[in-house]
């Protein structure tokens, strides 16, 4: 047996089979995830889409794969190896084998299921002594309208839409999971896609509703459960998240609700419009509103406060804090001037927060730390619809 020609590609943390592939093939390059291309040049760069490429005499040829839950940090790990054999039948290794070492929902279809909407990409199988998954470390993800995630700090990154192969361009938000081990995806239409260790419970598509103002959601505290909101206050309730009521059932007619928290305990929920009024829903209390204070004001985004209280943010970066919820800095109080700001996202402790721009600009205020931003790393878009901390 002879190997004149052979190459091997490893990825730590990705979701499924077809999902590496795509990032070995066509995210190989400068301001990639292959840590061995940070800059343009370097020997590294598309070193993996090089392998699977590579030219192979044999016939046939033989590529072998290796699947590991928890190598990587506790994450997935992938690997494959491509060697230019002598073609003898003994080395030929079939997709059978691979196949009954993959997760169930893997096998038999080389990457993410999608089944009544949502795009399931493999859990991480990490645990605790416990039998809990264990808490991943902080970080920051960031959404594209496409569906394209980036991840920032510890956190790992467990798929996206364009990895799957799924085009969309109309993805407004997205929220990580309690041990933030997954996220879901969330589309103007209402439908959901899961990724990680995120469930899905459902989406507005599913109910058969057709609507294409869908504005935001969030997940219950425990996470087996969303809102879904429309920028007519409308709002639907999935999973273990209890519907409140909502602006249409009050006879309020609006069109530009640009945000929406759940209450810290879940028994409740705020709604906030552009023009800077606030509702509240269940036990969320109402403590004051730039609309009541007469501001004119173009707010994109709302969070609440541990304890009771809320931030409203808006376009510009200006901060709004009501009740316990601490002024600890804005964008215009930085000196910057922006009008894209997308969203604002508190710390577990309320002690701070990120605001993100449609740039994948990060502004980190309080005890918020700083992880990078797509800017920084020398990434220029401009339809970043949200961000949100792991």
């Amino acid at each position: 047996w002879s190997a004149p020609t052979w190459a091997g590609n490893w990825a730590g943390g990705g979701s499924n089979p077809l999902e590496i592939d795509y990032f070995w093939m066509y995210y190989d390059g400068p301001n990639s995830n292959n840590e061995d291309c940070s800059s343009a040049g370097q020997p590294g760069c598309w070193v993996h889409r090089h392998g699977i490429l590579a030219p192979m005499q044999c016939s046939p040829c033989v590529n072998g794969a290796g699947y590991a839950p928890t190598a990587s940090s506790g994450n997935p790990s992938w690997t494959d190896l491509l060697i230019d054999t002598s073609g003898s039948p003994a080395l030929d290794f079939s997709w059978s084998q691979e196949s009954g070492a993959l997760p169930s929902d893997e096998t038999g279809n080389g990457g993410g299921s999608v089944q009544n909407g949502a795009a399931k990409s493999a859990p991480s199988q990490s645990s605790s002594s416990s039998g809990a998954a264990a808490p991943a470390p902080p970080g920051h993800r960031m959404v594209e309208a496409n569906g394209g995630v980036f991840d920032f700090g510890g956190d790992a990154y467990y798929g996206s839409l364009p990895g799957l192969g799924i085009n969309v361009d109309d993805i407004i938000a997205m929220a990580s999971t309690a041990d933030r081990r997954g996220y879901w995806l969330l589309g103007s239409d209402g439908g959901m896609f899961a990724f990680g260790d995120a469930t899905y419970y459902g989406s507005v598509p599913g109910t058969g509703a057709r609507v294409d103002d869908i504005v935001g959601f969030a997940p219950t505290p425990d996470g087996k459960g969303y809102w879904v909101v429309g920028a007519d206050g409308g709002m639907f309730a999935f999973g273990d998240a209890t519907f409140y009521g909502s602006l249409p059932g009050r006879g309020q007619v609006v069109d530009d609700v640009t945000g929406f928290t759940p209450s810290p305990d879940g028994h409740g929920y705020l709604v906030a419009e552009r023009g800077g009024q606030v509702w509240n829903f269940g036990d969320s209390g109402f403590y004051g509103s730039p609309a009541l204070s007469g501001y004119r004001v173009d707010i994109v985004g709302i969070a609440a406060a541990p304890g009771y209280g809320y931030w409203l943010v808006g376009s510009d970066g200006g901060i709004f804090n009501y009740g316990l919820a601490r002024y600890e800095g804005s964008v215009p109080g930085a000196g910057a001037h922006v009008g894209n700001v997308v969203s604002i996202a508190p710390t577990p402790d309320g002690q701070g927060y990120w605001i993100t721009g449609s740039d994948g600009g990060l502004f980190a205020f309080g005890d918020a730390n700083y992880f990078g931003s797509l800017p920084g790393l020398g990434i220029h878009v401009n339809d970043v619809r949200m961000g949100t901390p792991t």
